[in-house]
């Protein structure tokens, strides 16, 4: 999947969806609806081994589920040559 990020400059919006479990070690689950979570942590780190600059993150509701508010992260990444 990594072949499809921009080579040179660039940026990538990312969406996370909060994860809360105590079992999040790896920072990722695959959640019952078929969906990832990803960890803050995680997707901060999986930025920088990539060279991702993280430019900023902002608390939103992507979605809603049978009438409840999901919480997660719109994250700005900016790739660094």
């Amino acid at each position: 999947a990594t072949d499809d990020l921009p080579a040179e400059e660039g940026q990538l919006p990312a969406q996370e969806y909060k994860v809360t479990d105590d079992d999040m070690q790896r920072g990722w689950k695959l959640q019952l609806t078929g969906r990832f979570a990803h960890t803050e942590e995680y997707v901060v780190r999986l930025a920088k081994a990539h060279n991702f600059k993280v430019l900023s993150q902002t608390r939103i509701v992507p979605r809603i589920d049978n009438g409840n508010e999901i919480q997660g992260q719109l994250v700005l990444l900016e790739v660094t040559a």
